[in-house]
């Protein structure tokens, strides 16, 4: 059974997301390390606004994409993001840097 860790804040580096007068949104979609699909997403993003996703996470491999339908340029779109989450470590211990 995999654990679910706590939420982690992700920043998505900054870009034009839309022309303005449209709006844009926020996506985050991937897999479980057992192949469960998990998505989310943010209700429309008016220009010059922000928003955010909470999503506890479990280990699995996940991409972070901001744009809208109406987006700039292909060529001038934010590049997704890559969220790796590992399965919590046994111990908080340091022993990886004992000699």
């Amino acid at each position: 059974m995999a654990t679910k860790r706590a939420a982690e804040q992700v920043q998505v580096p900054t870009g034009p997301l839309a022309p303005e007068g449209t709006q844009a949104s926020i996506t985050l979609t991937g897999k479980t390390t057992d192949g469960k699909p998990i998505s989310a997403d943010t209700p429309p993003i008016a220009p010059l606004d922000t928003a955010q996703i909470q999503q506890s996470l479990p280990p699995g491999r996940y991409e972070i994409k901001a744009g809208s339908e109406k987006a700039v340029d292909p060529g001038e779109q934010i590049a997704a993001a890559i969220l790796t989450v590992n399965p919590n470590r046994q111990t908080s211990s340091d022993d990886l840097l004992l000699p």
